[in-house]
């Protein structure tokens, strides 16, 4: 059992959220490398969750260009270990990357939920090119 303290003056604690994480991808990268692949699904999981989380805080604090990295590491983790959030992943990497584009495909297309359904308030059927 270990015990260890809490304050602002901490080499960890002292760390934003953005910094924790980022530190948290490196050190995933290296069990990866350290146990040869063998909880690879494991840590490409774990490492999709990070990817995803960082891509958020950095288009909320405006710094496109890293959201831009973190996007395209999650793209490419979520499609070589696989999962369920494939589609919401595609959307944010349009958004990051041709947010006109991604606005357009919006306005075009219905919204549905992940069993098929429309959310309420999007009732209306998609636009084509009538």
């Amino acid at each position: 059992m270990g015990c260890y303290r809490v304050h602002p003056g901490g080499a960890w604690s002292g760390l934003d959220r953005t910094s924790r994480l980022e530190e948290n991808v490196k050190a995933y990268r290296t069990y990866d490398a350290y146990f040869r692949g063998r909880y690879r699904k494991i840590i490409r999981r774990r490492l999709l969750d990070h990817y995803l989380e960082l891509s958020g805080l950095f288009e909320e604090i405006g710094d496109f260009e890293s959201a831009k990295r973190y996007w395209n590491q999650s793209l490419a983790s979520a499609f070589s270990s696989g999962g369920d959030r494939r589609a919401a992943i595609c959307k944010g990497w349009l958004r990051s990357h041709f947010p006109s584009l991604a606005e357009r495909f919006r306005k075009r297309t219905r919204i549905v939920d992940d069993k098929g359904r429309l959310p309420p308030g999007n009732a209306g059927t998609p636009r084509g090119n009538a």
